[in-house]
């Protein structure tokens, strides 16, 4: 709203440096085959439907929609002040869960499963309005970028978060007068640790996968009962910590046993998450 003010006052040059913003990327999984089976009447209504129940969900968390490119919608938070900063990456992983939970409610006219990958990034950006023909506020900075690469290499079904991230959500869900693990429990959820792996533009990154309960849990399930965890036996409870390892309300797994999992996630659309529902 101030940025709103500021333009009615007559001022062009808004530019804005913020300490600690947390960044939102998702977009739904297969979209580009998607659109070459629907008409383009039932795609747009199909957007339309998702993205004006994810605009009520910005209003619910107090998140700002930052912007929609394509099937792809972005949320930012932590820029409205000091105040703000406070609980802005909370605010935005209870927004994110909420997604998912919208995305199994609506359902595309072929019959698929709509699924989206989410990434989350927490850390300094900028911000202000740019162009003089319908000028636009915008993030820009390192963090912006990383979301948007955490997104490509999440999951469908689950929230790809930086450890920066998942370090701020412990911080703000301690300053709620809540303990981390009585937070997951509150939503349904887990924390998947992966391997650290190779992000472009940033390096070797520490990740996590933020997901519902049911999806963590079938997953750590799964790879169980695979061949490259012959080793691991979750039924009889023998397990190599080193491999596998559980942390009150938390998930934490190698990255090299979700890889075979997530290619055939990937690979089958229509029964990506079904098992796990």
């Amino acid at each position: 709203e101030h940025i709103v003010d500021r333009l009615i006052l007559g001022d062009r040059n808004i530019s804005e440096r913020h300490e600690s913003v947390c960044m939102l990327f998702s977009d739904i999984v297969g979209w580009t085959p998607m659109s070459e089976l629907i008409p383009t009447q039932q795609l747009i209504d199909l957007l339309n439907e998702l993205f004006s129940e994810f605009d009520k969900l910005t209003e619910k968390h107090g998140v700002f929609k930052a912007d929609t490119i394509g099937d792809a919608y972005i949320v930012a938070a932590g820029h409205e002040g000091q105040a703000g900063s406070l609980d802005a990456t909370l605010r935005v992983c209870e927004f994110a869960m909420d997604m998912l939970e919208v995305v199994k409610s609506i359902t595309p006219p072929n019959g698929m499963q709509l699924q989206i990958r989410v990434g989350i990034h927490t850390g300094p950006a900028y911000s202000g309005v740019v162009g003089s023909k319908v000028p636009k506020f915008s993030f820009f900075g390192d963090t912006v970028n990383t979301a948007a690469r955490l997104e490509q290499s999440s999951v469908p079904g689950c929230i790809n978060m930086s450890n920066s991230c998942r370090q701020a959500l412990a911080r703000e869900v301690a300053r709620s007068g809540r303990s981390f693990a009585g937070w997951l429990s509150h939503m349904g959820a887990s924390i998947v640790k992966r391997d650290p792996i190779e992000i472009k533009g940033k390096g070797v990154m520490e990740l996590f996968f933020l997901c519902p309960k049911g999806v963590s849990s079938q997953l750590a399930i799964r790879l169980s009962k695979s061949k490259m965890q012959e080793r691991v036996s979750i039924s009889e409870s023998t397990l190599n910590v080193s491999e596998l390892s559980f942390e009150p309300g938390e998930f934490v797994v190698r990255e090299d046993r979700l890889k075979g999992e997530v290619s055939r996630l990937e690979a089958s659309n229509q029964e990506a998450w079904s098992e796990v529902e």
